[in-house]
Parts: structure tokens; sequence; C-alpha cells
């Protein structure tokens, strides 16, 4: 990160070590920019990722996710390299909708446990069918958002308590 009169937060670092992603937000009278940026360990750089907010890296390190200011997830590629600070190249992002990254988000948990679990045999499960038969129910899933109401000041207190009727 480096010496800005914009605050710069969030720095996650990719998997590898190589590189830092964060978030710089500038305000100015009339505008608040929030950016996602990447750059080494020396600080030698940056690029510019996109228009956005909390960054991270997928496991393997060859994407950054983020949301940009619509609140939708973008996935970007991670930059080959830094050039020095010379130049920000651009970087295309790639917009996925949220049931392609629930079924990443499957994908990536069934192939880790597929690798990591210490049983070989899964206790006897095909591991494969169960992986099609969850995947399927991922698939049918329509939205992980959960709505919450917020509740009105003074809502708890005016509660009667429940008289049970004889």
């Amino acid at each position: 990160m480096c010496s800005t009169p914009a605050i710069e937060e969030v720095p996650v670092v990719s998997p590898d070590g190589r590189f830092i992603a964060f978030d710089r937000v500038t305000q100015g009278a009339t505008f608040v920019r929030q950016e996602v940026l990447v750059t080494d360990l020396a600080g030698s750089g940056e690029v510019l990722i996109g228009q956005g907010a909390y960054a991270s890296f997928t496991p393997d390190g060859k994407h950054i996710m983020y949301v940009n200011p619509a609140g939708e997830l973008v996935y970007a590629p991670t930059p080959a390299g830094i050039n020095n600070g010379r130049s920000i190249p651009f970087i295309a992002t790639k917009r996925i909708s949220q049931k392609e990254e629930m079924l990443r988000s499957f994908d990536e948990a069934h192939r880790s446990f597929e690798q990591s679990f210490y049983d070989p045999k899964f206790h006897g499960k095909d591991w494969a069918a169960l992986g099609r038969k969850y995947r399927e129910l991922v698939q049918a899933a329509g939205t992980r958002r959960i709505p919450v109401l917020p509740e009105p000041h003074g809502r708890r207190s005016q509660r009667q308590p429940h008289r049970r009727q004889r």
C-alpha cells in the first residue's frame, strides 16, 4: 500500500504470498470512490482491479473476488506481475451469478474434502454420487439471502407476555 491522501484498508495476502490486494477509499467534496488494487510485497507499483471493496483471493490465487458498487460479486484475474508502478494495465472483470458462485463454492468444498478426507473409502460411501446428489440440491436452491427486518425501537418492551387461556 502506498502513501496517498486516500484511506487504504482491508489488506489481503495472496495464497502464494506474492501480492497484497487492498481497498482504497478516496473522498472528494462531491464524491466517494472505492477501488480494489493489487501490489506486490515490495510495494513497487499497483494494478487497479476495479471499482469496489472487500477483495479476497480464490484459494488457488488465480482470481480476486470483490463486491462492486452495485453489490454484485465480481471475479477478476490476478495480475501476472506488477509493472514497477510505471503504468496501470487495464484488467477486465467477469461477473458471475449468485447461482454460479454457490455451485463453484460447493465444487471447491467437495474437491477439498475428497482430497483431504482421512478415510480414502469415505466410510463405504460413493463420494462422487454424493457430490452429484448434493450439487443438484445446490443447483435447485433459490437465494442464499435471508431477509432480516429491523425491529422498531421499543417494540420488545411493548410486547405483552403470552397468557395461557384456561
